[in-house]
């Protein structure tokens, strides 16, 4: 009767850990299968020294010739959610960061100044390349009051340049109610960015 108890019980607790695997491996394809975004336009600019790959229905502007910024269209939800990219030249070629940190301390000074600005979390960033190549970068998340009225998330990024001349500060801005719903688009875009200076 110990013995029939016994396995019994194992019986049972192998029944519960095959179906917690089963649905957590079912949790992880899903989410897996969600963050997958289709990439079927490419933006690339050599004197700036990168391309990256953004969805069909987006569209990009370059307020100036060191700054794009990608988004919806007009008229569309997602026109205000944003990626931008932004060449920053170094200390060595003329600018006034030395260093990733020193760039990255300037984005969190600017965003402190921001009505309601607070900081979400901060730390290291690796953008891997597809030949295995690593740039190694801060990352910042914050919230800020935009124009005084709109709550809105940023996630700022900030990565050097492998010619030593210059950042590559990349940043995706959403109204924070809508900023988890477009961050598969901007987090797909990130990882597309091939950098070639």
């Amino acid at each position: 009767m110990k013995i029939l108890k016994t396995i019994l019980i194992t019986i049972f607790i192998t029944v519960i850990v095959v179906f917690a695997v089963l649905y957590w491996i079912d949790l992880k394809e899903q989410k897996s299968s969600e963050k997958k975004v289709e990439l079927s336009k490419t933006f690339k600019n050599d004197e700036l020294g990168f391309s990256i790959g953004y969805p069909v229905d987006w569209e990009y502007a370059q307020p100036n010739a060191w700054t794009v910024v990608f988004s919806g269209k007009q008229g569309t939800e997602a026109y205000y959610s944003t990626v931008n990219i932004q060449s920053i030249a170094s200390k060595q070629a003329g600018g006034k960061y030395g260093t990733v940190e020193e760039a990255m301390g300037d984005f969190k000074k600017q965003f402190l100044t921001a009505p309601q600005a607070k900081i979400i979390e901060e730390g290291a960033s690796i953008l891997t390349q597809a030949d295995g190549t690593k740039y190694e970068g801060r990352y910042l998340i914050v919230t800020y009051l935009l124009e005084g009225t709109q709550l809105t998330k940023q996630d700022q990024r900030v990565f050097p340049r492998k010619d030593g001349l210059g950042f590559y500060a990349w940043a995706y801005t959403s109204p924070k109610d809508q900023y988890d719903k477009y961050f598969p688009i901007a987090e797909s875009m990130l990882e597309s960015i091939h950098l070639f200076k």
